[in-house]
């Protein structure tokens, strides 16, 4: 987004071919990048390769500045490597550094950020943008307790469905016992009338020949 912004401004330049000063177009293209968020609370600076701040929408105050002896904490010069990883890498690349959160007291110490940035060559601009970790660190966590909770939610719903299954596997179970017994009993039933049966056939059988 930042790099196209630049690019149509670039064009709108004699630089690029279009009818307004140089200036007047680098202007215009800053202010614009100067109004972006993302994230609510993100944002893009712009340096040269001085290094030198050309905009920066939350401390206005290194606009204009040579940065080149610009150290965090650890003592990294952070702004040259920019420079440095930015010509090397015609795509862009990353940079790890410590910087004041965006609207925190000016007291409050430079937590961990690591920011992309790209090298404008058209007009030698160095556009960055970056994340500090400690919002990375709430996303994962974030993720991770939405895992556990759908984790938790899944393990109840089949342990409800195995329920439901283990009942009506042991209500078919039972059923199927239960004919079962009813047909055992039926045939002992029968077997014994047939025993009856052949019992007094053979009563009377022996009464008859005894009449004999």
């Amino acid at each position: 987004l930042a790099y196209s912004i630049i690019e149509y401004h670039y064009k709108d330049s004699v630089d690029g071919g279009g009818a307004i000063t140089r200036d007047e177009a680098q202007q215009a293209a800053l202010k614009e990048l100067s109004q972006i968020r993302y994230d609510k609370k993100e944002y893009f600076w712009v340096n040269d390769e001085t290094p030198k701040m050309l905009m920066h929408p939350y401390k206005p105050e290194l606009n204009g500045k040579n940065l080149s002896e610009t150290k965090d904490p650890t003592g990294k010069a952070l702004f040259l490597e920019m420079i440095q990883v930015s010509k090397a890498n015609a795509d862009g690349g990353f940079v790890n550094y410590m910087w004041p959160a965006p609207n925190a007291p000016k007291e409050a110490p430079p937590i961990p950020k690591i920011s992309f940035v790209k090298l404008y060559p058209n007009w030698g601009w160095i556009v960055g943008s970056g994340i500090y970790i400690q919002d990375v660190d709430a996303v994962v966590m974030g993720i991770v307790q939405s895992l556990m909770f759908q984790f938790i939610a899944a393990m109840i719903l089949l342990l409800i469905v195995n329920l439901m299954i283990s009942k009506s596997i042991r209500k078919t179970v039972m059923d199927i016992a239960n004919r079962v017994d009813q047909d055992i009993v039926g045939i002992v039933q029968v077997i014994r009338k047939e025993m009856d049966n052949l019992n007094s056939s053979s009563s009377r059988m022996v009464n008859v020949s005894q009449d004999t």
